[in-house]
């Protein structure tokens, strides 16, 4: 997966609406999404519907954790931002 950012410049990852996310597909075509919303989401008001719900178009989802990491994993006590692209 490629990012880049509305003028074309690479990114790690996206980080608001007009960045391009460029997918490989597995028959080896590429398609492309474009990021409409960021919303930074916290673990206890996580908006399931908003974010696993029915569209009426392919759609990309891309969802990031926040918090601390203990023994390699975020702790379930840590109730920090997620991200939700």
């Amino acid at each position: 997966m490629r990012i880049r950012s509305p003028d074309g410049h690479p990114r790690r990852r996206p980080r608001g609406a007009g960045d391009a996310i460029e997918a490989g597909r597995a028959d080896g075509s590429t398609t492309f999404f474009e990021v409409r919303e960021t919303q930074p989401v916290d673990k206890k008001d996580f908006p399931t519907n908003k974010v696993y719900g029915k569209t009426d178009r392919p759609e990309l989802r891309l969802i990031t954790c926040g918090g601390p990491i203990r023994g390699g994993h975020r702790t379930d006590d840590t109730h920090q931002p997620r991200g939700a692209v």
